[in-house]
């Protein structure tokens, strides 16, 4: 990516309160039919990455920070960012923080333009995609918003209380998270535009990472706890000797990354939804251990773990990635 130069320089630390002229300097990318996204190791930038041949395709800067630019530039606004999501078309959603007033920014990746600034009353925490829509949330704040994808615009806002997180249920049919009610974090399911919530009697400050038949699954190091609407809890230990990573469903079973202790060796399984292990398909070393990303393209049939590109019918290692992805267009 090209950078321009520049002469004048910050004579102190922190930021000034005017934009830089010049948007976010980035410069158009030429986008394949396949690619991925991910974050990088500022945080501050998105990563697009061919899934065909793996390489890096460019880098997308997301807001306007001097930690981003090997310059330091003068009269800019300093912002950060706490979440952002590709959608299909080519565009960047990026939650944005400043001291000036939140927003949500959408990039056109293609042309290196901001294409529209959306401000919002929350200050956002994760930002979630379901076919139609985007999704904003907060965990200091009661708001969830609600954008359209293909206008670009605000639909509205709910206060249901700060969430963990929001993910759609396998079927495709509802929105769950763990809401903060009062004092305590509840488990909800809500309407995927906003237009209803159930509550249950299931309390805890919980990630949830896949829910499936009424079940929700969050994961950690060393189980999974399966939890469903009335309170029951099933636990499935992960292998001795490994920790959990991540896991992705790919047609009716699931795969699962699982690495040693020293973090640096990834086993890939695949299990089903009862986390009995159909087979145990690969192995490899995890060279950029600062970054993970784990994704499926159904148009390739590609898997992707870390660093690693797996042919989902072979099951075989087919391929490299110069940076994980936990994103794919299609």
């Amino acid at each position: 990516m090209k950078r321009k130069l520049f002469i004048f320089f910050l004579l102190f630390s922190g930021c000034v309160s005017q934009y830089y002229v010049g948007e976010l300097q980035n410069e158009p990318v030429k986008l394949p039919e396949f690619y991925g996204a991910n974050i990088d190791k500022t945080g501050y930038k998105c990563v697009i990455v061919d899934i065909v041949d793996g390489k890096i395709i460019d880098e997308v800067n997301t807001c306007y920070n001097p930690s981003l630019y090997k310059e330091t530039l003068y009269n800019m606004k300093c912002e950060s960012t706490s979440a952002f999501l590709p959608d299909e078309d080519g565009n960047l959603w990026v939650n944005v923080l400043s001291k000036e007033g939140n927003i949500v920014r959408i990039i056109d990746i293609g042309k290196g333009k901001i294409l529209k600034e959306i401000g919002i009353s929350s200050q956002p925490t994760g930002i979630y995609a379901t076919d139609k829509y985007m999704i904003v949330w907060s965990q200091k704040d009661d708001k969830i918003m609600l954008f359209d994808k293909k206008t670009k615009t605000f639909i509205k806002e709910k206060s249901y209380g700060p969430v963990i997180n929001i993910i759609l249920d396998d079927e495709g049919e509802f929105l769950w998270g763990f809401f903060k009610q009062d004092t305590i974090w509840e488990l909800c399911k809500i309407g995927k535009e906003l237009d209803s919530i159930t509550k249950y009697p299931v309390f805890g400050e919980y990630k949830i990472w896949m829910v499936k038949n009424g079940k929700i699954y969050i994961p950690f190091p060393r189980y999974i706890l399966s939890i469903d609407t009335t309170g029951d809890i099933d636990t499935f230990e992960i292998p001795k000797g490994y920790l959990f990573v991540d896991g992705i469903r790919v047609g009716e079973y699931i795969w699962r990354a699982l690495c040693d202790a020293n973090e640096r060796n990834i086993t890939v399984q695949i299990v089903d939804d009862t986390f009995g292990i159909i087979k145990t398909i690969g192995r490899h070393q995890w060279e950029n251990g600062d970054l993970w990303g784990m994704g499926y393209s159904p148009s390739l049939k590609r898997v992707f773990v870390a660093d690693a590109i797996y042919d989902a019918n072979t099951e075989e290692i087919i391929g490299e990635l110069k940076n994980p992805i936990r994103w794919v267009n299609k």
